[in-house]
């Protein structure tokens, strides 16, 4: 009983720390800590993390790959049979899909997507949601924040750092429902959004060192 109560507790503490591992992937300490905008889009969040990746390129050269962003525009840069409706991302620089302005909606499926809530060209971009989500009958609100900021290094280096803040209301009263409120909820979030946002992360940063690279010799 006494080894059973062990394994279990090391089961328990080993799940903790692969979770918290993956909220805060490729982040320092000063980066998870460091406040920033959109920490107060999502006051009580379920879900909050903050990632990190060196991308061996100017933010200059970073910037258009997220400006593009969107279901049905340049993809996710992820896994494109779950988030792109099996189209694959680009792989270059879409000209007509630079024009990017606080306000605008970027769509992340059939009726359902963010609002830029704040952009500063090169540097920051802020995207929003609040309110149902369409299709998805067993919520009955989400709010959440995604926060793309780029760091310059040097002239050949940057930094980009992605914090997500998400917070949900469930209905109940449905089997998806009654499912997601349970405690481990927020652990499943946090897994299956690494899944995605490591992919997304490393895409953007192969391809803007690939397009910065090839136009560097």
């Amino acid at each position: 009983m006494k080894k059973a109560v062990a394994a279990a507790t090391v089961g328990v503490v080993a799940g903790i720390l692969t979770v918290r591992r993956f909220k805060r992937w490729g982040a320092t300490s000063d980066e998870v800590s460091r406040a920033l905008p959109g920490d107060d889009q999502v006051a009580h969040a379920l879900v909050a993390t903050t990632r990190a990746i060196t991308i061996h390129a100017p933010a200059d050269a970073v910037w258009p790959w997220l400006v593009q962003m969107g279901w049905h525009r340049a993809g996710w840069y992820s896994y494109g049979a779950i988030d792109n409706d099996h189209l694959p991302s680009a792989s270059h620089i879409i000209p007509a899909l630079q024009d990017l302005h606080v306000g605008d909606f970027v769509p992340e499926g059939v009726g359902v997507g963010w609002t830029v809530t704040a952009l500063e060209p090169g540097h920051l971009l802020l995207l929003t949601k609040h309110g149902p989500m369409a299709g998805v009958d067993w919520l009955e609100w989400v709010d959440s924040s995604w926060l793309f900021l780029i760091d310059e290094i040097d002239s050949e280096h940057s930094r980009l750092v992605e914090r997500a803040r998400t917070a949900i209301k469930v209905k109940p009263n449905t089997r998806a429902g009654a499912v997601a409120s349970t405690l481990f909820v927020g652990p499943a979030l946090a897994i299956g959004d690494f899944v995605m946002a490591q992919r997304h992360m490393r895409g953007i940063q192969h391809r803007a060192e690939r397009v910065w690279r090839t136009a560097a010799e």
